[in-house]
């Protein structure tokens, strides 16, 4: 397939606050032609970067490393099924948006947290008739729903949405200070 594209003749190209220049009229066309499928297959693998995230859900917003690592451990298939999804809606994005993606939102801003927080209490091995029930459920938005009805009707709901409260804003304070430590930097 032959394409004819337009391209500057040189690309500043900055990291670690340095900068260097290519030029780009001394590649050959080989080179541009590789260049230009190394970064869309890099897109699209970054696109899967999320797919724990995705597959765990609202529980990665709380759970340390280690209990990222045993869940990816004993979910593998739904990590990879999302990883899949995840470049699949990479590629059409780039099909018919272009080079920028889009991203969901969360409609209730303490949701993530509260079920994050149930994820974590069915590790529990006196929760195991309810992981039971919770794992029967079909998918991702299947738990979720499932989640959001126990904690309804929950008898320490107020507890639960405090303690979503103080992870969100945990979160909060942690980005910005991230924030803080990155603002001096470039790219």
């Amino acid at each position: 397939m032959t394409h004819a594209i337009e391209l500057p003749t040189s690309l500043e190209i900055v990291s670690r606050g340095q900068s260097a220049t290519l030029d780009i009229s001394n590649l050959s066309p080989d080179v541009l032609a590789q260049a230009c499928l190394h970064g869309l297959k890099q897109k699209v693998a970054d696109a899967a970067a999320g797919a724990l995230q995705d597959a765990m859900g609202d529980a990665f917003a709380v759970a340390d490393a280690a209990m990222k690592k045993q869940w990816a451990a004993e979910h593998e298939t739904d990590v990879s099924a999302s990883a899949v999804n995840m470049m699949e809606k990479a590629i059409r994005n780039l099909c018919e948006n272009g080079w920028v993606a889009t991203r969901a939102s969360n409609a209730d801003p303490l949701a993530k947290y509260i079920r994050a927080i149930f994820r974590q209490l069915l590790i529990a091995p006196e929760a195991k008739a309810k992981k039971a029930e919770y794992d029967k459920c079909e998918n991702a938005k299947a738990k979720n729903e499932w989640i959001d009805d126990l904690y309804a009707t929950h008898a320490q709901k107020d507890l639960i949405k405090s303690k979503a409260e103080k992870a969100r804003d945990e979160e909060i304070a942690a980005k910005k200070e991230q924030a803080k430590s990155v603002s001096s930097l470039s790219i």
